[in-house]
């Protein structure tokens, strides 16, 4: 043969490896798990699970000690008596949380009072156990003390133990409730003396310190300067600044009032205003009628002035106004204390310069009035004498005396406001002298309010404990704490173990077990089930299901002898078998509407999956239906076609493939002397021929597209049987070269990765995959497939049939059919293919190349 030039060989791991990322499948592993199938497949897997579960409970129930339990109610109930609340005592009784008698019950001490009380080492249980030991052991998870509901106030205790025997358990739950009780004697035996001793003694401390407190404050009272009136303090200062403070106030509100009258006249005569409403304001403010002014008309100057003199003079002159204002009450409080207090208190020297101030006051008061008075009259006299000279006749004129009562009038003012400023110096140096000695008087008044306080705390502090005193005798005749027995304890009940629970429980959990294996084993499953589940994985519709087709011995001369028994369509051509392959013919007829699809590869996953087998069988319906077929054998490494229709010849697709060269001239005579008939009308063969050394060279050459478009003229449709996609890189070399694809599945144990890797290679190829083809249904390594659930049909045809072809192909997946020589590059011997050939030179089928000359 000619060599072509070999081009780079595209292996099956380069394919794989330049494949798009999967994109993600529809659902994931476990939630495409349907865990009630599972359960129904493996139902006699639950039940021996249950059966054994069950069987492991009544073991445990049958080898396991009867544990008894006894229980006791108590209520405890607590005394009437109270803590006494008295800060002075060291100790006394606190109030006791009920909720921790749960504690002492349980606590080693009353356990091992509980072992002596009870005799608890009589037992068989206790035998040779010291009271401490008991005390451990009982005190275990197998006693329970606590609340007898939900309620963690509550008053009522149960006491509750597990053993072995039922009387022993009785024995110790009682034992606990007599320790406890005699613990609770013990603990308040004596408490009626002991409270009493208690109470006297705080009673003696607080009335001894009662008795010098009190004794303090009296030394108090004699020393301070401030004044008692049973236990609440008067300071005569503060109440004496307090008045001279009001004093002072009124005494600025009249000051102003007349220096805004005398303001108010200034700037009236100022603004040269009527002289008459300059005296009637004046007058209105100095309380003067007008019918006074009226009666005065007719005297004379100096007789208008004496009467004027002595209708304004006060009944009272200002000095002696603040000697009974003043004086005279401060002379009666002192006279008042002095009865009360003595001479000698300090309150009454107070009083005295208080007295001495007013006295200097008033005699100051009073000179300054004589003073104003002469001076007043001095005046008048002159202004009367002036009058008297201006109108000799004895007539006034009206607008002079009017001025002359203004200037009266303002003068009185000035006196007045003169008398108020001498008063208010006098008031306000009172009131600083009194605001001193009640700031030296705070102190004592404090430290008077602290002991009244304390007086009267350890007062009610005293009479408390003395009410108390009289209750305590109710204290001494009973205890603090009582226990009440309820409900006692009895003889001890069976509570485990439980056959009922033990069967449940280990039936349950051996059927858990059971369906734990289920799923695992349904986890770790690599094969199919269903159509649905190769469609899911591979994304590629199902177009067809084979069954298993049984080979059979022909007897010599029976038409056909040489096929191979397994072309079901053409032995059995209204069998069942044979209609699952009229049906993939259909598949692709339904495919194929535009007409496109005129040559479709078939090829596998891995070796052994019955594609060369299904590929002849598919010829062999198309042909049967009027079309003209061409089965062409691209295995060239390892070639089937021949060896199932009988044909076997040196001139094939390898020779064929070769003479269709760029330049050479009668190909199309080459490719018909490479082209054989068959025994079925409208069907023809081109086998491998021989084998060539470079048969993926010559299937992605040139040649073998020039070839393809020669043979598309000559027929209808054009099927090429290609090696298993992961054996080697034939069949991808020519996935993009034909018009579709068929992939053949066979079912079978951990199927699943190849067929995946399959898929993948064809979608990187971009191949135009009509859909998958499975093989091998109702064989024992498909037992299952199609059988879970009605609508995907039942596909049992028999397990009993094995499907072995003699493949041997080379994968190193870990497929293997039994063959010794496992590589699919492994050549025949040179003497075996010559026999063979020999063997079919005989057969009425084998056809002879046609020589150069003759005619196709």
């Amino acid at each position: 043969m000619n060599q072509q030039a070999k081009p780079r060989e595209v292996t099956s791991r380069e394919m794989s490896d330049k494949r798009p990322p999967q994109q993600p499948m529809p659902q994931s592993a476990l939630a495409s798990i349907d865990f009630a199938k599972i359960a129904w497949n493996s139902k006699y897997l639950l039940i021996l699970g249950m059966l054994l579960g069950l069987g492991c409970g009544y073991f445990y129930f049958s080898r396991t000690p009867a544990t008894y339990r006894s229980a006791a109610q108590v209520q405890i109930v607590e005394s009437t008596a109270r803590n006494l609340p008295v800060d002075s005592l060291d100790a006394g009784l606190k109030s006791r949380n009920l909720s921790d008698e749960a504690l002492v019950m349980r606590s080693e001490q009353i356990l091992r009072r509980a072992a002596e009380i009870g005799e608890l080492s009589t037992t068989p249980e206790f035998a040779g156990y010291s009271s401490e030991q008991i005390a451990a052991v009982v005190g275990g998870l197998d006693l329970v003390v606590g609340s007898a509901d939900e309620n963690i106030d509550s008053s009522v205790f149960q006491i509750r133990y597990d053993s072995t025997s039922a009387t022993t358990t009785q024995r110790v739950v009682q034992s606990i409730v007599d320790a406890y009780a005699s613990h609770l004697q013990d603990q308040y035996r004596n408490i009626g003396q002991e409270t009493i001793d208690l109470i006297q003694t705080a009673r003696n401390d607080v009335l001894t310190k009662l008795d010098k407190l009190e004794a303090e404050f009296s030394e108090f009272k004699k020393s301070s300067g401030l004044i008692f009136r049973g236990n609440e303090t008067t300071s005569l200062h503060r109440d004496n600044a307090d008045r001279y403070m009001a004093q002072r106030q009124n005494l600025l509100i009249q000051k102003a009032k007349i220096s805004g009258l005398l303001a108010a006249a200034r700037k009236a005569m100022i603004e040269n205003q009527p002289n008459e409403a300059i005296l009637l304001a004046l007058n209105s403010s100095l309380k003067i009628a007008d019918g006074d002014v009226d009666l005065s008309k007719a005297m004379s100057p100096e007789s208008r002035w004496e009467l004027e003199k002595i209708r304004k003079k006060p009944l009272l002159s200002a000095a002696e106004r603040f000697r009974q204002e003043r004086l005279l009450p401060l002379e009666l409080e002192r006279e008042t204390l002095v009865e009360s207090v003595g001479r000698d208190h300090p309150a009454i020297d107070t009083i005295n310069k208080r007295i001495a101030v007013i006295e200097k006051m008033i005699e100051t008061v009073g000179e300054n009035e004589t003073k104003l008075n002469a001076e007043l009259d001095e005046a008048m006299k002159a202004a009367a004498a002036a009058e008297s000279s201006l109108l000799p006749s004895g007539e006034y004129d009206p607008r002079d005396r009017i001025l002359e009562k203004v200037r009266f009038a303002v003068g009185a003012l000035r006196q007045e406001m003169d008398a108020m400023d001498s008063e208010l110096q006098v008031v306000t140096d009172a009131y600083e002298d009194e605001m001193t000695q009640a700031r030296t008087e705070s102190d004592s008044e404090i430290r008077s309010a602290q002991f009244v306080r304390e007086i009267e705390r350890q007062q009610q502090l005293y009479d408390r404990i003395v009410a108390r005193l009289d209750e305590v005798n109710l204290m001494s005749g009973g205890d603090g704490l009582k226990v009440f027995p309820l409900n006692t304890a009895k003889l001890g009940y069976q509570v485990a173990p439980s056959l009922a629970k033990s069967l449940i429980l280990g039936g349950f959990l051996g059927s858990m077990l059971a369906f734990g294996l289920a799923v695992l084993r349904e986890l770790s499953d690599r094969s199919y089930h269903s159509a649905r589940d190769i469609a899911e994985h591979t994304r590629l519709p199902i177009i067809g299901h084979v069954p298993v087709l049984k080979p059979h011995k022909f007897e010599k001369g029976e038409p056909g002898e040489n096929l191979d028994s397994r072309l079901v369509t053409f032995f059995n051509g209204k069998g069942q078998k044979a209609e699952a392959f009229r049906a993939i013919r259909t598949a692709i007829y339904f495919s194929n509407q535009s007409g496109n699809n005129q040559v479709l590869q078939m090829t596998s996953s891995t070796p052994s999956d019955g594609k060369s087998t299904i590929a002849a069988n598919v010829a062999v319906a198309i042909a049967q239906s009027g079309r003209k077929v061409l089965l062409l054998d691209g295995d060239l490494r390892r070639p089937r076609v021949g060896k199932l229709l009988g044909i076997e010849s040196e001139i094939g697709t390898a020779w064929a493939i070769e003479q269709c060269g760029p330049g050479s001239t009668d190909s199309n005579v080459a490719i018909d002397a490479a082209i054989h008939p068959s025994l079925v009308a409208n069907l023809s063969v081109m086998t491998a021929g021989e084998r060539p050394d470079n048969p993926s060279e010559l299937l992605s050459s040139p040649n073998f597209d020039r070839l393809l478009s020669v043979l598309r003229t000559k027929f209808d449709m054009i099927i090429v049987d290609t090696p298993p996609l992961l054996a080697v890189s034939d069949p991808a070399n020519l996935a993009s070269r034909v018009d579709g694809v068929l992939l053949v599945v066979r079912l079978r144990k951990n199927i699943k990765p190849a067929v995946a890797q399959a898929s993948r290679m064809l979608e990187t190829l971009e191949a135009n995959v009509l859909g998958i083809i499975v093989n091998g249904v109702g064989s024992r390594a498909a037992r299952g497939y199609g059988k879970y659930s009605g609508s995907e049909g039942e596909y049992n045809y028999g397990s009993s049939y094995q499907y072995g072809y003699g493949y041997s192909y080379g994968y190193t997946y870990g497929y293997t059919d039994g063959n010794k020589n496992n590589s699919y590059y492994e050549e025949e011997p040179t003497g075996r293919k010559k026999a063979k050939a020999k063997k079919l030179a005989k057969s009425k089928l084998v056809v002879a190349p046609p020589k150069p000359g003759d005619k196709t």
